[in-house]
C-alpha cells in the first residue's frame, strides 16, 4: 500500500510525529512518503492509497481551533 503523510509543522513536533508514523507504516511493509505542505505534490499525494494529514492548530486556547491556512490550501489543491 502507498501511504502519503503530509504535515505542517511550526516547532518540529508535527514533523517528528509524521516521521514516526512513516516508520510504523514502513515497518508494516508499506511504501510511505513524508512531505511538508509546502513541498508536497498534490498529484503524488492523490496517487497514494492512504493519506494522513497533520497540522498544528491555530485559534483561541479552547475555541475556534483549526488547521493552518497552508494545510487547508493543500487539501483544497487535491480537489483540482
Amino acid at each position: 500500500m502507498k501511504v502519503a503523510i503530509v504535515f505542517d509543522s511550526s516547532t518540529g513536533r508535527t514533523r517528528a510525529a509524521a516521521e514516526e508514523m512513516a516508520q510504523v507504516a514502513r515497518a508494516a511493509g508499506h511504501e510511505c512518503t513524508v512531505r511538508s505542505v509546502q513541498d508536497a505534490d498534490p498529484a503524488e499525494v492523490s496517487a497514494a492509497d492512504a493519506l494522513c494529514v497533520g497540522s498544528w492548530c491555530q485559534g483561541l486556547f479552547v475555541v475556534f481551533q483549526h488547521a493552518t491556512t497552508a494545510t487547508m490550501n493543500f487539501i483544497d489543491s487535491l480537489d483540482e
